[in-house]
């Protein structure tokens, strides 16, 4: 017998959250206060099945997060030295699998060992949706240009990226989120959309994704999150919304928010027939 949580036959809804939750800093109190008021907030929306977390970087960050996120029976990660491996979490209320971690390049050692940015290759199970959790490097400058110097680093995790989209042969869905640390007014926005034929589920939106409040003065927030969708039967996202957009903390705790960034919730209708 199938499990009765697998994706029923056609016309089954399936909703899902990315967001990065700033596991920095490390080891300070304020830090694990957050990952259970962020943590206690997911489990409590009843309307999510699936969400993709970027930046837990230690297993006690993680810790605290299952013991908030009891209705969500599946954690899924690669493990790695000191915390789930490029610091990406899956949480999920329908069965699913890790398919394997993907790497960017990075040619620093020392970043490699201890930030491992890379993908997350998930798979509902008994289905042929899979769900990519992602989290590239982040851009200080604020500059995506192609004279910046993170556009070749950018660039070469793109390619990376595609290659590995282009590596699931056998799939109905496919759909990519996170944290891509790209803007969508620049020309590397084309990249994660044209190039790889990928759909942005939020494209007509245009609000920023990261908090105003923790830019540089003189600099103004971008939007850097998003949901992608590569497909080959019909969908629709029935209901599109942003999470952790108010403060609900003090100000001296991380400004008053869960995190510097905003999360993205859609859910979708994937009009595709499971066995």
């Amino acid at each position: 017998m199938k499990d009765k949580q697998s994706l029923p036959p056609r016309g089954r809804k399936i909703s899902l959250v990315t967001f990065n939750v700033k596991g920095s800093p490390l080891f300070e109190k304020e830090t694990y206060k957050r990952l259970d008021i962020i943590g206690l907030a997911l489990n409590n929306k009843r309307d999510v099945d699936i969400v993709n977390l970027q930046e837990i970087f230690a297993y006690y960050h993680l810790y605290l997060l299952r013991k908030k996120m009891v209705d969500f029976p599946y954690c899924v990660f690669k493990s790695f030295i000191f915390g789930p491996k490029g610091g990406l979490v899956t949480f999920s209320k329908v069965p699913i699998k890790k398919v394997k971690f993907v790497s960017y390049p990075n040619p620093k050692i020392i970043k490699k060992l201890f930030l491992g940015k890379g993908i997350l290759i998930n798979k509902i199970r008994d289905s042929m949706t899979y769900i990519l959790n992602t989290h590239l490097t982040a851009n200080r400058d604020n500059d995506w240009s192609k004279t910046s110097r993170f556009y070749p680093i950018h660039v070469n995790q793109i390619e990376k990226l595609k290659k590995t989209v282009e590596s699931i042969k056998s799939f109905d869905y496919i759909i990519a989120t996170g944290d891509f640390n790209i803007s969508k007014k620049s020309s590397l926005y084309k990249k994660i959309t044209d190039e790889m034929q990928m759909k942005d589920v939020f494209k007509k939106y245009n609000s920023p994704t990261f908090h105003q409040e923790f830019m540089s003065k003189g600099e103004r927030s971008n939007r850097i999150d998003f949901v992608l969708i590569k497909n080959r039967k019909r969908w629709k996202a029935i209901k599109k919304g942003h999470l952790f957009t108010k403060g609900s903390l003090p100000k001296k705790i991380n400004k008053g928010f869960s995190s510097d960034h905003i999360g993205l919730q859609v859910q979708f209708n994937l009009e595709s027939k499971y066995e």
